[in-house]
């Protein structure tokens, strides 16, 4: 049974810490409530006038990720920080976790 290894109620963010003695596995899964992110990014997509002005001046607003999905990410060996993986990360997020994204346009 999982254990609470850290929580933080700013981000929602809890980790849970694992141990199968059988296999003699250690397993720490994080998990996140991520309900009134997604529900800011389902506002914003709702809105194409957001989408509009931002390529107008010269910026737009595509996508938010909590650190959650992030996680996800890096588990895949994929840094966002990494603008070489930026082209792999765009094709899960579209594929993914199109939730995430404040349009509903695509960027390739």
């Amino acid at each position: 049974m999982p254990l609470v290894f850290d929580h933080d109620p700013e981000t929602g963010k809890t980790e849970y810490f694992d141990y199968d003695p059988i296999k003699e596995e250690v397993r720490i899964t994080t998990q996140q409530d991520v309900t009134m992110f997604l529900d800011r990014m389902q506002a914003l997509r709702n809105d194409p006038d957001i989408s509009k002005r931002g390529i107008k001046e010269e910026w737009w607003h595509y996508c938010s990720i909590p650190e959650v999905v992030e996680i996800e990410l890096r588990n895949r060996g994929l840094r966002l920080e990494d603008r070489n993986h930026m082209g792999e990360i765009l094709k899960i997020i579209n594929s993914e976790f199109p939730y995430l994204k404040a349009t509903e346009k695509w960027h390739r």
